[in-house]
């Protein structure tokens, strides 16, 4: 065995059974403030640490060899991995959540992930009916005094302009224009009993989170949900929940960091599906687990929960 490999073999072990002597959870509960501690600090946001650990992963998951694979899933396990969070959960958590933003995306803001829209074209057939559908819903929301008031300057502005050019008929006037103007503001976080508020803090010291009134919330993930496929996933670094993330699928640029790994390498450990959640996976009639039914580029793996209809048209969009 590879000498490197014993490292997270032990590692592996000692999390697991806490070690001789060692209360169940004392270990677990420290990794989880190092990790606070580490996301609440204001340089784990900063583009020269955030940017360099991405390629370092990136680097290591392309390494051949048994240490490389032991050691992502040794991160996957406990340090950094998402939990589907099917569409209608997020909703109710957006419900309950105190406050809301808009964060930037780390793997979109580093280059690793290219799906930022062409705000320029729009969606062809049902597709930009479609949009257009999910454009009015931000829209209509935004017709509301007090949710103009609550929103964050800069995303009061975009909307502004796409707004003020569907009045006009103009071609910049679409969903996807609205998404252009925002991306890479694409990760929400909560003020919520259940999140931690370390990356938020982290990341408000550096300026890169926008206020999102809960009125807007609603339709906005609507609109990413459907008009751009994501799978929003609950991110936890040592266990500790800590943000919601809309990742792309892997029919956009191969997806993003946990889409990427949990589609191509089939790594288990870094995307949980949704099992116990409404809409969860879909199954057939002897409980086996299916493909994604809406998205061809998914049906390798199996279905991860993510909300999708399965029976019959109940979500909102």
């Amino acid at each position: 065995m590879n000498p490197q490999a014993v490292h997270v073999r032990v590692l592996d072990a000692l999390l697991r059974s806490g070690g001789r002597g060692v209360k169940p959870g004392v270990l677990h509960r420290t990794a989880q403030k190092i990790a606070a501690a580490i996301l609440r600090n204001r340089l784990s946001s900063t583009d020269p640490l955030h940017f360099g650990t991405l390629d370092l992963i990136y680097g290591l998951d392309r390494r051949d060899g048994a240490f490389s694979a032991e050691a992502v899933l040794a991160l996957g396990r406990y340090v950094l991995r998402g939990r589907v969070i099917p569409i209608q959960r997020l909703h109710g958590l957006l419900d309950e959540a105190r406050a809301i933003y808009l964060a930037r995306c780390p793997c979109r803001a580093s280059g690793r992930v290219r799906d930022r829209p062409d705000g320029a074209c729009g969606a062809a057939g049902e597709d930009a009916a479609r949009n257009d559908r999910l454009l009015e819903g931000i829209l209509g929301a935004w017709e509301r005094p007090a949710v103009r008031r609550a929103a964050s300057p800069r995303l009061a502005a975009a909307i502004d302009r796409v707004r003020g050019a569907r009045q006009a008929h103009r071609s910049d006037g679409t969903l996807e224009a609205l998404f252009a103007a925002t991306w890479p503001f694409w990760e929400v976080l909560l003020e919520h009993p259940g999140f931690d508020r370390c990356w938020l803090e982290g990341l408000a010291k550096n300026r890169k989170v926008w206020a999102l009134p809960a009125a807007l919330a609603h339709p906005w993930v609507e609109a990413l949900y459907h008009g751009r496929g994501v799978v929003f996933t609950h991110m936890e670094a040592a266990g500790l929940p800590y943000a919601i993330c809309s990742c792309p699928g892997p029919e956009t640029d191969g997806g993003c960091m946990l889409t990427n790994w949990h589609y191509a390498s089939g790594n288990d450990e870094i995307l949980l599906p949704n099992e116990a959640e409404a809409f969860g996976r879909r199954r057939d009639a002897a409980g086996r687990v299916l493909a994604c039914r809406k998205h061809p580029e998914r049906a390798e793996r199996p279905c991860l929960g993510c909300g999708c209809d399965h029976r019959e048209d109940r979500d909102r969009g």
